[in-house]
């Protein structure tokens, strides 16, 4: 467990063969659990269509889009052979924001086979609404309906729950449907409430309720031998919140029981980024907890916790011993569902620290100092390319047996994708990373939404959605589909081609493989279906290629026809751009169609900065193209790609006009795609709604979890010394309490002495990193922290490091061990992330510590060029205000355009010469297309020819801006020197 950064600090159920196949005569794969299958390997293992050959073969690629009423945050499921119809189908079911469910011919374009809507009399919750903690809560921009992905069980029933508002009062009710028809089975919807005894949030006569309002069902349904389980979390820790699990029985709805996760205190949400509950092999689900209080009782907040089946009584748990740290920081635990590597006994899981825990599914170990009781704790994320930034782990892992044994794959964020190698016989991961892709991820959250397909231990394919640029936590913002080679990480496809866009990156919603075809979900109501193309594909959009008119473009490179030719993403150039008053682009259909849906790209798809993005505008249409009538206006938009519904029409033009070109003052109007398709079909009602006043309230069983429950012993009093799992035994120093005369003692009260010279001659500087081997003390001999279970060795970068331990390091060579004393205002500096003040949370990190610290290597840092303020004379100055001087005389003659993709070595500094991204330091290079990359990278590397290295003075305007709009970006002018390794 890594102690030393301040801010970062840094079953097996094994499926029934009717949960698998479930359905009397399906031979096909079938998808009707998130992940996979209750042991979230989030891995199909009986995919023989699609191999890496083929996809490097040229002919993968987008097929056709199925159009949907809303976003789509909830996973899809898909069921083969089924008679719907009187036809034979593959069914791919859809559920949206809308409280929308649709069941779709998975193989082909059309309208759906049925579709319902869940509303009743009512309405979605709005963004707006919910999560006061975070002032306006955006991490949905929208309608909150079914956010949680349902489950379908053995006899074609599916599980999900909807949100909604019905005269002014929020209800959540759990639905069960016919998956043939979309009918409601009997019994069904049930409202969901529940109680506990407790004395904590919201707590009213010493009983905790469930609330509708401020709990967010976000983690995936489960089902498991006649039962469903459904958990929730909140909405940016708004208060007041828990977390809940309940058990419903699969035919009647009756709630079974019920599991709070923080009775007597708050939060500890079961989130775990939409994953759903893993199941051991005796049944027993496992969810993980966030932020929020714990005491191993009743309390289990930063824990990951063992459930018995129907009962939800607690059997097991675990939960890092640096939990007052992961809650003061905000730092959740449970940001990914556990995965269980079959036949191991061993399960993993990841958090915003950036680490994967590797835990004994039979015995997981529960609180101990420093994590020692675990097989496992590696740090998989890498901080040395933005050391600044946040590296936190979404979703869960996937897991895949190959020939040559067990992988799990990351990909954090502003890392890049990375594949590690478990050794059964030591039951630990061979580090390093076995393979490292070349894409890397974008500052923000939350890194690659990932899946795997495979025939068996063959054809490896590792599926990524991600975004295309910009922050996903509180945007929406463009995304992109990557395939690699499992084996070996290497690139195999992306949807960066013409007309294989995945539209808004859906967040939380991995891509699912099966038969061959791949299904991407999107926050612009669409599901992408990407498969191996043996004709023209179905493109679907009217305006493709469209005779198109505008107002007077910024120049002739931006002209209206570039928003009609099925691109994005191939730089400044592929664009309308006007800076007309009241702007307006037009597409003439050709002949008057149907059409009731308009997508429109802005600035931000395009990769600018999104305060570009239009805010305000209609849509119009026309027979003639004389007499339009307004069909649509949108005001206050700040997302980079917006689909837009309407009643159905036939027209034969379409018009955009703008009203505010931009987020700021800006006269300029940018739009990258325009695109126009057919009406979405309508929704029908469901019927069992239309009685909603009538039906019961759910029953409520008695709590779970009481003050002791069974199996759970209160946490015992600490010793001076520690076993690890492997017999290592850890003891305080003798003079752990305080320096003795030996030590040398700073001004600062920080503590010093040697007790093993070092071999080597340099010292970290303060962009460094270095690898350590620590073990922590608190000062009356308890164990703190140890990097034990992370081999011995943890890496940190120096800016980043608690201050006493980086003063300590600074002072350090490779080889040498010093024992330190840090006085607690030396150790964790730095404002919690919270917005809403807790007072119950628990005690600040901040105390004084005591360290014996090895320094085991340097890992160098470019270092920042003397004339970061401004460039030399010698420099040349483009019309941009771009300035730059070649450092090294390249080989090739061909300079990339925006369309190639290059390989490229780089570090930026900051103005203040703080180091804000590297990839020399692991000397690993990245691999994009230009047109993704930031303006003035974009201009830099057209510049350049390959073997060239040059420095760049990239001006505010070209970067981040002076004010970003994220505050992890830099602001104002950066520095980045490049190096131009190949295009392709």
């Amino acid at each position: 467990m890594n102690f030393l950064r301040h801010k970062t600090l840094l079953f097996s159920l094994l499926l029934l063969p009717s949960l698998l196949v479930p359905f009397a005569h399906a031979e096909r794969f079938q998808v009707l659990t998130r992940s996979y299958g209750n042991e979230r390997t989030n891995a199909n293992l009986s995919e023989k269509t699609l191999t890496p050959a083929r996809l490097k073969s040229g002919h993968f690629g987008k097929l056709f889009m199925l159009p949907v009423d809303d976003e789509i945050f909830a996973g899809l499921l898909y069921a083969a052979d089924l008679t719907i119809g009187g036809h034979k189908h593959n069914v791919l079911y859809v559920a949206t924001v809308n409280n929308s469910v649709y069941a779709f011919d998975a193989d082909k374009a059309g309208a759906p086979l049925w579709q319902r809507n869940f509303n009743g009399p009512g309405r979605p919750t709005r963004y707006t609404e919910v999560g006061q903690a975070c002032r306006i809560y955006r991490d949905f921009v929208g309608n909150i309906g079914i956010i949680g992905t349902p489950v379908i069980s053995p006899d074609q029933t599916m599980y999900f729950v909807t949100r909604t508002v019905e005269y002014g009062t929020t209800t959540q009710r759990l639905h069960a449907l016919d998956i043939l028809t979309g009918d409601e089975r009997p019994h069904s919807p049930q409202t969901i409430e529940a109680t506990v005894p407790g004395k904590g949030d919201g707590a009213v006569a010493g009983e905790v309720a469930f609330n509708p309002v401020t709990e967010n069902q976000r983690p995936a349904l489960a089902y498991a031998n006649g039962t469903v389980y459904v958990g929730w979390a909140s909405f940016c820790d708004t208060r007041p919140y828990h977390g809940w699990m309940m058990a419903y029985d699969a035919k009647s709805l009756a709630q079974v029981s019920i599991f709070n996760t923080s009775p007597n205190g708050n939060m500890a949400g079961i989130w775990m980024s939409g994953a759903g509950p893993t199941f051991d092999s005796s049944g027993n689900l496992i969810v993980t907890t966030g932020n929020g209080t714990y005491d191993g009782v009743t309390e289990f907040g930063e824990s990951m916790i063992k459930l018995e089946p129907r009962t939800l009584r607690v059997r097991d748990y675990f939960v890092p011993s640096n939990f007052n740290t992961l809650n003061d920081f905000d730092l959740d635990f449970g940001t990914q569902g556990p995965t269980l590597l079959p036949g191991t006994g061993l399960m993993v899981v990841g958090g915003k620290e950036g680490k994967l825990y590797v835990v004994d599914v039979a015995n997981m170990g529960k609180h101990v100092p420093g994590d020692i009781q675990i097989a496992q704790e590696v740090q998989v994320i890498d901080p040395t390319v933005r050391p600044t930034l946040s590296h936190h782990m979404h979703n869960s892992n996937p897991a895949w047996k190959s020939a040559r044994g067990w992988n799990v794959y990351t990909w954090g964020e502003s890392d890049f994708p990375r594949a590690f190698r478990l050794d059964a016989a030591k039951r630990q991961f061979v580090t390093p990373d076995i393979a490292v892709g070349n894409i890397l991820a974008p500052p923000g959250m939350p890194g690659g939404m990932m899946t795997i397909s495979a025939n068996g231990s063959r054809n490896g394919i590792l599926w990524a959605t991600l975004p295309r640029n910009g922050d996903a936590n509180h945007s929406a913002v463009p995304g992109f589909l990557y395939a690699f080679d499992a084996e070996n990480l290497r690139l195999l496809w992306s949807s960066a081609g013409v007309n294989d866009e995945a539209f808004s990156f859906a967040k939380g919603s991995p891509p699912v493989v099966v038969n061959g075809k791949v299904y991407v979900a999107s926050l612009a109501g669409f599901v992408s279906v990407y498969g191996l193309r043996k004709g023209t594909p179905n493109f679907q959009n009217l305006a493709l290629k469209a005779q198109a008119t505008g107002s007077a473009p910024c120049s002739e490179s931006q002209s209206p026809e570039k928003a009609f030719n099925g691109s994005a993403l191939t730089g400044l150039a592929d664009k309308w751009c006007s800076s007309a008053a009241d702007p307006f682009l037009q597409a003439d259909l050709g002949r008057k169609l149907a059409v009731g849906r308009v997508v429109l790209e802005h600035a931000g798809a395009g990769g600018e900065d999104f305060h570009l993005n239009t805010r305000s505008f209609n849509l119009q249409v026309s027979d003639d193209g004389r007499n339009f009538t307004t069909v649509e206006t949108v005001r206050d938009n700040d997302k980079s790609i917006t689909f837009h519904d309407f009643a159905p029409v036939e027209a034969r033009y379409v018009r955009l006009n703008i009203t505010a070109p931009a987020q700021d003052d800006s006269r300029t109007a940018n739009i990258y795609e325009m695109q126009v398709y057919p009406p979405v079909p309508t929704m029908d009602a469901a019927s069992a709604l239309d009685e909603i006043e009538d039906l019961p309230p759910a029953s409520t069983a008695p709590a779970a979890v009481a003050d002791d429950p069974p199996g759970v012993k209160k946490p015992e009093t600490k010793t001076k010394t520690e076993v690890t799992r492997t017999g290592r035994v850890i003891t305080a120093p003798s003079d752990v309490a305080a320096p003795g005369s030996d030590a040398q003692v700073t001004e600062d009260g920080l503590g010093m002495k040697v007790l093993k010279p070092g071999t080597g001659s340099e010292h970290p500087l303060s962009n460094d990193c270095v690898t350590v081997s620590f073990i922590a003390w608190k000062r009356d001999g308890t164990l703190f922290s140890t990097s034990t279970s992370m081999n011995d060795s943890d890496l940190l970068c120096m800016n980043e490091a608690v201050v006493g331990v980086r003063e300590a390091l600074s002072q350090m060579v490779v080889g040498e061990r010093r024992r330190v004393w840090v006085p607690e205002d030396m150790t964790f500096r730095g404002r919690p992330h919270h917005i809403q003040h807790r007072p119950e949370d628990e005690e600040p990190p901040r105390k004084d510590l005591t360290f014996d610290l090895e320094l085991l290597s340097i890992l160098k840092a470019p270092p920042a060029p003397a004339d970061l303020k401004q460039a030399p004379s010698t420099a040349t100055r483009l019309p941009s205000g771009l300035a730059y001087q070649v450092l090294q005389n390249g080989t090739g003659a061909a300079h990339p355009g925006n369309t190639n993709k290059i390989t490229m070595q780089f570090a930026c500094w900051r103005g203040d010469g703080h180091l804000y991204e590297s990839t020399y330091i692991r000397k690993h290079p990245v691999e994009l297309t230009v047109a993704t990359a930031l303006p003035g990278v974009r201009e830099a590397v057209s510049q350049m020819v390959v073997g060239e290295k040059a420095r760049f003075w990239i001006p505010a305007a070209l970067a981040y801006g002076e004010k970003p709009v994220e505050g992890f970006y830099p602001a104002g002018d950066l520095v980045y020197e490049i190096e131009l390794v190949g295009i392709e």
